[in-house]
């Protein structure tokens, strides 16, 4: 017998793998229509979850009524894959559709995204429906055997989790960064090619028929009705889904995962599944000897109450005793902590989510002759509980309850779905008592919501003055306050600030394009942050009308805190915000600017690549408007020369004229005519009121200056990436990117820097004043270089040459930050001459 049923274990592997690469990959694509906001991302899962749920239901019952069950599992397969390799050309199809929803419901967020959810839906409902009937063909298929069928249920629930824990992990860690999403689809879909072919063969050569199998019994003499396990099994997939969201969210800030943590969702994905594998196989060695299953079930679910519970103080435990963030540099090392941390934390809460549904299935599993029937609907109850977790997790538990509130009202879910099995499993005399107890609980979750303190997710860490705190649907925002500076926070990471080095890169989004654009009259701006960059166009008297795209809706509530660093920008129809992914905006906006800019986050942030590849540059350039300047941000650290110039081969091979300017840090300008900035213009726009105070303040209010900063263009600046790799939406590598080893690129690109006098009118390079500047400039840029070498007498000689051919505030800052780095190195040196 067991070389019939093991091949089938082997299947259900590689079915789950296949079907876990699918959803990885959907998910990517479907954030490019309907853009990375966790509404949207919900709204995928959402419908990539209700189809599972109508397959297990409506399938379940067609199996029963097939004599060869293996073979409606085949066909079932090789249809999915057959649907896969149609779906990029069914999406395309239905493009113009998300457009109209994304331009006619721009400002209405919830029809809008309802309406994409309704799309998604239509295109994902039957290769999901065909998955989600997988398992009741399987279960049909080896279930016949007496004494047998619940734990070949249990089994194969085992497999196909294991099969989407691997899935989850090839594509999360290598699949998708190396090979782009188009071949990893290929390859799952040549895989579940093979999966339906090898089912079909099985079915051929071995009996699976269930036409042969005697009508048997299966369920215990005494069970409740079948619709209050539904119920009580919709519960646990609602506490469950709940579970994973709310961890998920707080593991996002103490996963050791620096610039790139898409690992992070990998890693509790996998976490995750793997812990429903691994309780779902235990159980299948118990499951048909238990004497009280009902008990048992109410036993796990009360289980499980108590690991939810004890998941916060577990994991407080394991942050004292093991380094994390920073303190964690090598990507092996921090990938290691990740996985312990996680499967630490969420292993026996998941381990006895994957022991339940086995024991579901022996309590609603009726008789064999509607055996694909009771199994699909067990597995519809747990889905659809599970839609509703994933959603109301998301969207009202963190929001509106926080992290205390939502561990504890999930813990007392549980708690009363396993009070109400275990008091079923009583005498009816004594089960009134447990309907009491149940009743207590309920009224307990009513307190917790009511009088429970709202704790946060996350407390800010001396020096920081925490100014404003507040839990939205997609992130954690908190706005801190050190000294004269404030900084908005987002989750685990610094987004942006008013303090020096902040302000310069902030303000210069803005002023760059608006100094060297012949007359700007509108602009869009690529996230709002602070609204420095946002406030410094809206003060500009000419500009009258300024889009801002931001995908969290919390940020325009926190302006008020950056009044000083935006110039109280107001948000009106002057300069109003679109709360949506700027990806998704720029894909179906119609409209053209005179200027784009924007400061996204680092391409290293998981979900921000989609704003630097090719593709987004190319909607970029088809949104300017004639003499239309494209602004945007290049971070130099964090990212290695083959990453950096990845990025600028993406700008440079759409933009037929591109820029590259370095401030504070560098920006890249693209264009479809060349700039021939006039020399005059810019002084004059440079010396208005509304501008110069801004740029004074940053020490930008030299024209020359900010001229001089100009590194390469065109053929400069191709050449300088020609050979990088592509960085597309399909091959999103940087994002998968390894190496956090920062590496001082500014070195090599000061030594390709050419003469920017080419391209301004008006300006007269024989003068004094222009050659003193230009010569300064020049050595304020070997000095900056110097310095990133850690070669602090070369900088400082370099400061003090730039300063003494011509004043500028910048190097007199950064000579005295290398004054104060040489004499610290020089104190602690005798200290460290004692030690070997």
């Amino acid at each position: 017998m067991k070389s019939r049923v093991q091949p089938v274990y082997v299947l259900f592997v590689v079915s789950g793998f296949c079907a876990l690469v699918y959803e990885t990959i959907w998910l990517r694509i479907f954030a490019i229509y309907c853009g990375n906001t966790t509404f949207a991302v919900t709204a995928v899962l959402t419908a990539f979850m209700a189809g599972l749920g109508i397959g297990s239901y409506l399938i379940g019952k067609l199996v029963d009524r097939s004599p060869q069950p293996l073979r409606v599992y085949a066909l079932m397969e090789f249809l999915i894959a057959v649907y896969a390799w149609l779906l990029p050309h069914l999406t395309a199809q239905l493009k113009p559709s998300f457009g109209f929803l994304t331009n006619s419901l721009q400002n209405y967020f919830f029809p809008m995204n309802l309406g994409r959810f309704a799309l998604v839906l239509v295109l994902l409902l039957f290769p999901t429906a065909m998955m989600g009937g997988t398992l009741p063909a399987l279960v049909k298929a080896l279930g016949g055997e007496r004494g047998q069928t619940a734990s070949r249920l249990a089994v194969l629930y085992a497999m196909n989790t294991l099969g989407g824990a691997l899935g989850t992990g090839v594509a999360g860690f290598y699949m998708i960064g190396s090979l782009g999403l188009e071949r990893t689809q290929r390859w799952a879909i040549l895989i579940n090619f093979a999966v339906a072919a090898g089912a079909y063969l099985m079915s051929r050569l071995s009996d699976y028929s269930s036409a042969s199998v005697p009508p048997m019994q299966l369920a215990p003499p005494t069970r409740p009705p079948q619709n209050f396990l539904l119920v009580c099994f919709g519960l646990a997939g609602f506490a469950a889904l709940a579970y994973e969201v709310v961890s998920l969210r707080l593991l996002l800030f103490l996963l050791p995962y620096g610039y790139n943590n898409v690992y992070v969702f990998s890693t509790v994905l996998v976490t995750f599944l793997f812990g429903i594998f691994a309780g779902s196989i235990l159980v299948a060695r118990y499951i048909e000897s238990l004497r009280d299953p009902l008990r048992t079930a109410g036993v796990i679910q009360i289980a499980l109450a108590l690991s939810t519970g004890l998941s916060l103080p577990v994991l407080a435990l394991l942050l004292k005793v093991a380094p994390a963030g920073e303190a964690v540099p090598e990507f092996s090392t921090r990938a290691f902590y990740s996985f312990l941390f996680s499967f630490l934390v969420l292993l026996p809460p998941t381990a006895l989510m994957g022991a339940a549904l086995p024991v579901y299935g022996r309590l609603g599993m009726a008789n064999y002759a509607r055996l694909g029937t009771d199994v699909g609907r067990i597995y519809a109850a747990n889905t659809f509980g599970n839609i509703a977790g994933a959603f109301l997790g998301g969207f009202v538990l963190i929001p509106f309850l926080g992290l205390q509130k939502s561990f504890a009202l999930i813990l007392l879910v549980y708690m009363f779905v396993g009070v109400s099995l275990y008091g079923a499993a009583e005498p009816p005399g004594k089960q009134r008592r447990y309907k009491r107890y149940a009743l207590a609980i309920s009224l307990a979750a009513i307190l917790v919501v009511l009088i429970l303190p709202f704790s946060r997710l996350a407390e800010p860490e001396p020096p920081y003055k925490l100014l404003h705190y507040s839990e939205g649907i997609s992130s954690t925002l908190m706005v801190l306050q050190q000294g004269p500076d404030c900084v908005l926070q987002i989750n685990d990471f610094v987004a942006a600030g008013t303090d020096y080095e902040h302000l310069r890169n902030q303000r210069m989004m803005a002023y760059l394009p608006l100094l060297l654009h012949k007359d700007p009259r509108n602009a869009l701006v690529i996230c709002l942050g602070t609204g420095t960059t946002a406030g410094a166009l809206a003060l500009y008297p000419p500009m009258t009308r300024i889009t801002v795209v931001e995908i969290d809706e919390q940020v325009p509530d926190a302006l008020n805190y950056f009044s000083k660093a935006n110039f109280s920008l107001r948000l009106s129809r002057k300069a109003k915000v679109v709360v949506e992914d700027g990806r998704a905006f720029m894909e179906f906006d119609p409209g053209r600017y005179d200027i784009i800019t924007g400061e996204p986050l680092h391409p290293k942030r998981a979900g921000t690549v989609n704003l630097y590849t090719s593709e987004y540059y190319k909607h970029g350039l088809d949104h300017l408007a004639d003499g239309g300047i494209f602004a945007q941000w290049l971070p130099d650290h964090a990212l290695t020369r083959s990453e950096f110039c990845s990025i600028m081969k993406a700008f440079g091979d759409v933009f037929p004229h591109c820029y590259l300017w370095m401030g504070e840090q560098l920006v890249m300008l693209g264009t479809r005519q060349p700039l021939r900035p006039d020399f005059e213009q810019v002084v004059a726009r440079s010396q208005m009121e509304e501008v110069r105070a801004g740029l004074y303040e940053i020490d930008f209010d030299d024209p020359i200056i900010v001229l001089c900063g100009f590194l390469a263009w065109d053929d400069n600046f191709r050449s300088y990436a020609a050979q990088a790799r592509q960085l597309t939406d399909d091959l999103p590598w940087i994002e998968f990117s390894r190496d956090l080893e920062n590496h001082n690129l500014i070195r090599d690109i000061f030594s390709r820097r050419a003469s920017f006098l080419p391209m301004v009118n008006g300006l007269d390079a024989s003068s004094e004043e222009f050659a003193a500047a230009y010569a300064s400039q020049v050595r304020y840029g070997a000095a900056i270089a110097a310095l990133l070498d850690g070669q602090l007498p070369a900088a400082i000689a370099g400061f003090e040459e730039s300063l003494r051919l011509r004043p500028d505030r910048r190097a007199e800052r950064w000579l005295r930050t290398a004054r104060a780095m040489l004499a610290q190195s020089r104190s602690q040196a005798p200290a460290l001459q004692g030690h070997p």
